[in-house]
C-alpha cells in the first residue's frame, strides 16, 4: 500500500485537459484537416501573388512558398493548443470548486485507488473499474470512469526514485487486480 499527499492545482487540470485533447484522435483529425486547409490556402496565395508580380526564378519561389506554407500548418497545431490552454486558464480563474482543487490524498493497494480532496469522504474505486492509467513525463493520470481521472503531478513526490517506485507499483496492483499477473 502507498499513500501520497499533495496540492492538486488549477494549471494541473489544464495540463490534463490539453493531454487528452493531444490523445483524442477526433480531435487531432480535425487540426489535421484545418493544417491541410492553411497549406493548401498559403500555397495557392503564393502561386496567384507569382502571377500578380511575376517572379524571376519561378522553381525557387514555389519550392520556397511550400516550405513557408507547410511550416505555417506544421505551427497551426501549437497555436490551437496554446489557445485552449489559454481559455482553459481563464475558465478555471473565475472559480474554482472545492472538490476539483485542494489538498488530496491518494492511496493505492491491492483492492484499488483511494481519492480524498480536503474535507470530502474517501472515494475509493476497484482496479477493475479503472479504466485507463496514462503515465507522461511530468503527471499520472488515473481514468476512473469516462468522464474523470485522478491526477496526480510529479512536484507530489520527494525525488526520482519515490516517482519510479509509485510508478511500479501502480502497474503492479493494476495488473494484479485486472488477473494480469
Amino acid at each position: 500500500m502507498m499513500k501520497l499527499h499533495y496540492e492538486l492545482r488549477a494549471e494541473d487540470v489544464i495540463q490534463y485537459y490539453l493531454h487528452m485533447s493531444r490523445k483524442s484522435r477526433q480531435f487531432n483529425g480535425v487540426v489535421k484537416k484545418r493544417q491541410i486547409r492553411l497549406f493548401v490556402l498559403l500555397f495557392l496565395l503564393a502561386i496567384v501573388c507569382s502571377f500578380i508580380w511575376p517572379v524571376s526564378n519561378f522553381l525557387l519561389y514555389i519550392a520556397g512558398s511550400a516550405i513557408i506554407s507547410f511550416v505555417a500548418a506544421y505551427c497551426y497545431s501549437f497555436y490551437i493548443f496554446n489557445r485552449i490552454g489559454r481559455r482553459l486558464r481563464r475558465f478555471h480563474s473565475k472559480g474554482t470548486k472545492k472538490s476539483l482543487y485542494g489538498y488530496k490524498t491518494i492511496e493505492i493497494s491491492e483492492q484499488g485507488v483511494s481519492d480524498q480532496t480536503d474535507e470530502t469522504l474517501a472515494v475509493k474505486y476497484k482496479w477493475d473499474s479503472i479504466k485507463q492509467v496514462y503515465i507522461t513525463s511530468l503527471y499520472i493520470f488515473i481514468h476512473v470512469n469516462d468522464f474523470s481521472a485522478i491526477m496526480i503531478p510529479r512536484r507530489a513526490f520527494s525525488d526520482r526514485n519515490a516517482w519510479e517506485e509509485f510508478k511500479s507499483a501502480l502497474n503492479s496492483y493494476q495488473a494484479q487486480g485486472r488477473g494480469l499477473e
